[in-house]
């Protein structure tokens, strides 16, 4: 997540910080005083911008804005609803490009320190004819331009390969969210199976359960019936001998009477 400022803003920037380090406006900064700044995740963009000729020159010759050498946590790079892999991968990428532009700015200034001798640019500062300052200024400004060109070209193909390997990470985000998904939908209806299943032995058992009790209450009102009949037959046949008793008893009773 590279916030980019125009060209002109930083490069002004940069330009009225070494006029005011020169004229003792702010204390003088150098690349290698700035590294413990841009670690610290409060410094201000003001307090990271470089104060020392050679320092400004580096950044002018690398198209490099000191801005973007701010450290950024983890968390800057992190969006609702995305996955953390995402994030780190973004991270990763930003502190990769930071430390490799420190390096770059710190070895360009070592470069100037050592072509920069005071002395013998002090003797020949004279005999340098008006024509070949002016051609000189023109070719350092048609360099800054042709690094800055090259950086943005550099620096896109590697949001262009960044954002190729952000929707890789999105497809495989989403295969694995749509295998989730199909995965729970299988499950769904496999506990739907089960459940059908269940009930459907559910109501098995409880229609044979009702045809046992039924095929009982059949039983119990049989042979209530049978022992109904069975006690209708018995008084039956108890009358019938109390009957039979009493006329063998009237027929004794006659018998005897007519010998009287």
């Amino acid at each position: 997540m590279d916030e980019h400022r125009p060209a002109y803003a930083w490069l002004t920037d940069l330009q009225k910080a070494k006029i005011d380090g020169i004229r003792g406006i702010r204390p003088k900064a150098t690349i290698s005083d700035l590294i413990d700044r841009v670690n610290d995740p409060k410094a201000t963009s003001r307090s990271i911008v470089p104060t020392s000729p050679r320092s400004v020159e580096a950044c002018f010759r690398l198209g490099i804005d000191p801005v973007e050498l701010l450290y950024k946590p983890a968390n800057v790079f992190q969006t609702p609803g995305e996955a953390p892999e995402l994030a780190q991968f973004r991270f990763d990428h930003h502190e990769a490009l930071r430390q490799e532009r420190i390096k770059l700015l710190q070895q360009e200034r070592q470069r100037l320190v050592e072509m920069d001798d005071p002395q013998s640019k002090k003797a020949s500062s004279n005999r340098i004819p008006k024509e070949k300052v002016g051609s000189d200024i023109v070719e350092k400004e048609r360099q800054r331009l042709e690094v800055l060109k090259r950086r943005q070209e550099r620096e896109l193909n590697q949001m262009m390969a960044h954002e190729t390997q952000r929707q890789t990470l999105l497809d495989k985000q989403q295969q694995k969210l749509d295998a989730m998904e199909k995965r729970a939908s299988e499950l769904r209806h496999r506990k739907a199976l089960h459940d059908a299943k269940w009930r459907a032995q559910q109501r098995e058992r409880e229609l044979l359960k009702l045809g046992e009790e039924e095929e009982r209450e059949r039983q119990a009102k049989r042979m209530a019936q049978e022992r109904f009949h069975k006690e209708q037959e018995q008084q039956r046949v108890e009358k019938q001998e109390a009957k039979k008793r009493q006329k063998e008893a009237f027929r004794r009773q006659v018998h005897i009477d007519s010998y009287r």
